[in-house]
């Protein structure tokens, strides 16, 4: 999901096929220009967003 705020665009990305490469990791993860974070639920990734004033812009998924 690319979002919106302030003239900036961040993302929040989620794959949860990586295990087939040997990742245990099944996270949202938030890519900034100096900002890396984890969130374990949507639920927490929504909540940033809303309390950022985030505007989703672009949302991108794959049908599994």
């Amino acid at each position: 999901m690319i979002v919106y705020v302030g003239a900036h665009y961040f993302i929040f990305m989620k794959n949860p096929d990586l295990k087939k490469e040997g990742y245990t990791s099944n996270k949202w993860k938030l890519y900034n220009d100096h900002i890396y974070k984890e969130f374990r639920y949507w639920k927490d990734v929504s909540s940033y967003c809303l309390e950022g004033g985030c505007l989703p812009t672009i949302l991108i998924y794959e049908k599994q």
